[in-house]
C-alpha cells in the first residue's frame, strides 16, 4: 500500500500536523510505503527544531524524500509541482489531505476531482464562524481587521465548504464535538466520516510532578501556545498574576510566541506580557520548542480557551500535559470536555472567571493528595483513550478497507 500524504504546513513542530509523520513512518514500519508532499517553513526556529526532530525520531527517510513546495500553499498553476504531484498519486492507494486548502488545490489541479481515494484529517472546524469571535472579545477583531485568513474565512459560504467537504471519500474528525459540527452545520453524513482521536506518547518512568523537587521545576504553573483572546492567553496571565499576590514563591511561566509578525492581537499581548505581567511576577519564556521536556515537575497547566476554532481536535497540549502527569486547568469549550472530567483528571472552570482559576491553581498548589490523584487519573485517561499506538492502528485499518473499497 502506498500513501501520500499532503498539507500545508505539515511542521514536524507542529503538534496538529505531526500525526502525518507519525503515520507514515508507521507504515514504513509495517512494509508499506509513504510521501510527504508539505510546504516548507520560513521560521528558524521551526527549522532547527524540526531538523532535531528528524534524528531523534527516525524520520530521515520521509524527511529527505519529501516534496516541498512553497510557504504560500500548493499552487494549481504550479506545472512542475502539478507534474510531480500526478506523478506520486498515479501509483497511490490512499491521499491523506490535512486541510481544506489543500484538498481545494488538488481538485483544481486534476480538473475537480482527486486522482486516489482521498481521506480528509481535519483538527479545526472548517470555516470560522462570527460567533467564535464575539466568544472570544476584542482581541478576536484585531485577529479579523490584521490577519487576511481570518477576515476572507468569514465570507466563505457554507454550502461551498460543505462541498469541499464533499471532495474526499472519507472524513477523519479528531472528536466527537467536530464530528458532529460537520453533521449539523455542513450535512456531512456519519458513514462519510469517523473519528480517530489524536494519540500522544506516555513517557517512560511512573514518576508524578509532585514527586519533582521544586528547585527542579521549569515553572509551578505553564500557560503554553500560540498568544490569541481564544486561546485564553490573558485570562491566564490575569489568573498567574492574581495567584502570585497571594503565592509570590510560586512560578508562573508564558510560553507565547508571535504568528503574525505585524501589529495585531498577538504583538498586543506579548507587549502586555513583557510589561505589566512581568512587573506583577508573570515569566514570559517565548518560544519552548519541546514542550513535553519541559514538563517535568510542573504543577498544573492552564489554558482557559474562550472559542472552539482551533480546538475542535482536543488540544495537543492538553494531551501532552496530562500524559506527563500534569493536570490541566481549562473551559468547557469544542472538544476540551470529551478530555477533561472536571474534579477528576482535571478542571473546567467557566469562560473568562479568573478567581475560579485562581481558586483551582491554589487548590492544586495546596494539597498534595488531590494534586497526585488527579496526576494518577489524568495518565489513565491518556492510557485508556488517547495512545499514539491506537491512533496508528486505526488509521491503517481505515486505509485498508477503503483501498478494498
Amino acid at each position: 500500500m502506498h500513501v501520500v500524504f499532503v498539507g500545508n504546513g505539515l511542521s514536524l513542530a507542529s503538534g496538529h500536523s505531526r500525526p502525518a509523520w507519525q503515520i507514515a513512518r508507521n507504515l514504513l514500519l509495517h512494509g508499506h510505503s509513504a510521501r510527504i508532499v508539505a510546504s516548507g517553513s520560513d521560521i528558524a526556529g521551526l527549522r532547527a527544531k524540526e531538523a532535531q526532530l528528524v534524528e531523534e525520531g527516525g524520520y530521515h527517510e520521509l524527511w529527505d524524500d519529501r516534496i516541498e513546495f512553497d510557504q504560500g500553499g500548493l499552487n494549481p498553476r504550479d506545472v512542475l509541482l502539478r507534474r510531480r504531484i500526478q506523478e506520486e498519486l498515479s501509483r497511490a492507494d490512499i491521499v491523506h489531505v490535512f486541510d481544506l486548502r489543500a484538498l481545494k488545490a488538488l481538485s483544481s489541479m486534476f480538473g475537480g476531482r482527486i486522482p486516489a481515494p482521498a481521506v480528509l484529517q481535519l483538527a479545526g472546524l472548517p470555516n470560522s464562524q462570527v460567533r467564535h469571535y464575539i466568544q472570544a472579545g476584542i482581541g478576536a477583531v484585531l485577529q479579523v481587521a490584521t490577519l487576511l485568513r481570518h477576515a476572507t474565512s468569514l465570507l466563505i459560504p457554507r454550502w461551498y465548504v460543505a462541498r469541499l467537504l464533499r471532495l474526499s471519500d472519507m472524513i477523519i474528525c479528531t472528536s466527537g464535538f467536530l464530528r458532529q459540527s460537520l453533521r449539523q452545520d455542513y450535512g456531512i453524513d456519519e458513514d462519510r466520516s469517523t473519528v480517530i482521536l489524536p494519540g500522544v506518547e506516555l513517557p517512560r518512568g511512573e514518576a508524578t510532578p509532585v514527586d519533582v523537587a521544586k528547585s527542579d521545576r521549569l515553572c509551578d504553573f505553564l500557560y503554553f501556545g500560540w498568544p490569541g483572546a481564544h486561546r485564553g492567553t490573558m485570562d491566564a496571565a490575569r489568573a498567574f498574576a492574581a495567584f502570585l499576590r497571594k503565592h509570590p514563591e510560586a512560578r508562573c511561566l508564558v510560553s507565547a510566541f508571535p504568528y503574525s509578525h505585524v501589529f495585531g492581537e498577538d504583538t498586543l499581548i506579548l507587549r502586555a506580557l513583557k510589561g505589566r505581567f512581568a512587573r506583577q511576577g508573570v515569566l514570559h519564556a517565548g518560544f519552548l520548542p519541546d514542550i513535553r521536556s519541559r514538563l517535568a515537575g510542573v504543577r498544573g497547566v492552564v489554558l482557559p480557551f474562550r472559542s472552539p476554532f482551533g480546538y475542535a481536535q482536543p488540544p495537543v497540549v492538553v494531551l501532552e500535559a496530562m500524559a506527563a502527569g500534569v493536570p490541566v486547568i481549562s473551559t468547557d469549550v469544542g472538544s476540551v470536555g470529551e478530555i477533561i472530567r472536571d474534579g477528576e483528571n482535571g478542571f473546567l472552570v467557566p469562560r473568562g472567571d479568573e478567581a475560579a482559576m485562581v481558586d483551582r491553581m491554589t487548590r492544586l498548589w495546596t494539597d498534595d493528595d488531590l494534586h497526585r490523584n488527579m496526576s494518577r487519573s489524568a495518565q489513565a485517561t491518556i492510557r485508556e483513550h488517547f495512545q499514539l499506538e491506537d491512533q496508528l492502528a486505526k488509521t491503517e485499518e481505515l486505509y485498508e478497507r477503503l483501498a478494498r473499497r
